[in-house]
């Protein structure tokens, strides 16, 4: 009873406070907001906004597999709803919240570990990160991109060569402890890499649809290489854990790819501070949906007392 206390008040204060530094990001940015010229597309913006619920599904998606290698089953629909229930905390500083957030819910719910479950939220998320990386060929020279696109996949199947010289050397320096990292067979590597990349083509897509509807007409080319900044920028904002969800790493980053594809350092800080605000309404619209679903479901099974609860996950 104690350890829900627990896990409830460490929910109840990461809300708060991705509601506190949200409403900061607003008001901080709202002279951006008020100054950029409005020409809107709304069925591009429409489509941005499609595609940024579209990444929660794939990323729930390659969550659950590696969830499941350690033998943690969980029905999609349940992760699903841990997901954009923790997925607000990503605004706090620090940018690690909404992944320690899903963890916390996990082990609360399966009854694992609260580091068991954040080392696999942890896992997924490096996965994430490796696959971003194969982005980097559409700004590199051909050859430099093929040879780096070689090593990357060559590197993926190392990874439980690598996973197993953490093992033992955790083993030495932590004998009561245990961090077993769970090996992965080649086809689920690949069905990893392939869920990661599916999920950045489907986030770089929402970011260049979000440039179009906001009156920024691209060449599909354009649209490619702009994708892959967004990508790039992400990445290195996540890199840099002091900010919150990258603030300041990401738009330099994105301002900077983008100046070369004839769009200004200005304007591409400005279009990533704004769908910055398209994604803080994705994630409270996900969030009242989850919640409303829940309370829901809460009254249903009240309504229906004389039900056997089930005890599967």
């Amino acid at each position: 009873m104690q350890g829900k206390k627990r896990f409830s008040v460490f929910k109840f204060t990461l809300f708060v406070l991705a509601l506190i530094f949200s409403a900061v990001f607003v008001y901080k940015n709202l002279s951006v907001f008020e100054k950029f010229s409005w020409r809107f597309s709304w069925s591009y913006m429409l489509l941005a906004f499609v595609f940024s619920l579209l990444l929660t599904v794939v990323n729930t998606l390659s969550l659950s597999l590696v969830l499941r290698r350690q033998e943690i089953k969980i029905a999609f629909s349940r992760i699903y709803r841990f997901f954009v229930s923790s997925n607000i905390y990503r605004h706090i500083p620090g940018g690690m919240w909404n992944h320690t957030g899903l963890g916390v819910l996990v082990a609360e719910k399966t009854g694992r570990s609260v580091k068991t479950a954040v080392k696999l939220i942890f896992l997924s998320l490096g996965f994430q990160v490796y696959a971003a990386f194969f982005f980097t060929i559409f700004f590199l020279p051909a050859p430099i991109g093929i040879l780096v696109l070689a090593v990357l996949l060559g590197g993926l199947f190392l990874v439980n060569n690598i996973f197993s010289a953490l093992n033992k050397l955790w083993r030495i320096f932590f004998k009561k402890q245990k961090m077993l990292l769970p090996a992965f067979s080649k086809k689920q590597l690949l069905k990893l890499l392939g869920l990661n990349i599916l999920f950045w083509i489907i986030s770089g897509a929402s970011f260049a649809f979000f440039i179009e509807g906001l009156g920024l007409r691209l060449t599909p080319l354009e649209f490619i290489k702009v994708s892959a900044a967004y990508i790039l920028a992400w990445t290195a904002g996540f890199l840099f854990i002091p900010a919150p969800s990258g603030m300041g790493i990401r738009e330099f980053v994105l301002g900077f790819l983008l100046s070369g594809m004839s769009i200004s350092l200005v304007v591409g800080v400005s279009t990533s501070l704004l769908y910055r605000l398209l994604l803080l309404l994705r994630d409270f619209v996900l969030l009242l949906a989850a919640y409303f679903f829940s309370a829901c479901r809460i009254g249903t099974k009240a309504a229906a007392p004389g039900q056997r609860p089930k005890t599967t996950v």
